[in-house]
C-alpha cells in the first residue's frame, strides 16, 4: 500500500459524498478499519519513539504493529449510489 493509493481512494470517496453520491458497503467497512488503525498505529510509534528516540517504527513495516494491520486495507471498489443529474459529472471527473 502507497501513500498514493490511499490519497487516490480518499479524492474519489470525498468527490463522490460532495457531489450526490451515497456510499454503503465494504468501502465504509474499509475506511473506518483504515482511520482506525492507523490512528493507533500513529499513537503506539509516538509512545515508542519517546522512549527509544533513536528507534525506527516505519508505517510500511508489518512486523512493528501486528495490531495495526488494517492501516494497509485500502478499498478496491466502492459501492455508491448517484443522483442521475450528478452521474455524468462524476463519471467525467
Amino acid at each position: 500500500m502507497s501513500r498514493h493509493e490511499w490519497a487516490s481512494y480518499s479524492n474519489v470517496h470525498q468527490m463522490l459524498l460532495m457531489n450526490g453520491g451515497v456510499i454503503f458497503g465494504g468501502a465504509i467497512r474499509d475506511t473506518i478499519l483504515h482511520k482506525f488503525h492507523a490512528t493507533e498505529f500513529y499513537k503506539q510509534r509516538e509512545e515508542y519513539l519517546e522512549k527509544n528516540p533513536h528507534g525506527v517504527f516505519e508505517y510500511d513495516d508489518k512486523e512493528i504493529s501486528l495490531n495495526t494491520l488494517g492501516l494497509f486495507t485500502i478499498p478496491t471498489d466502492i459501492d455508491v449510489f448517484v443522483y442521475e443529474d450528478h452521474y455524468n459529472y462524476n463519471i467525467t471527473k
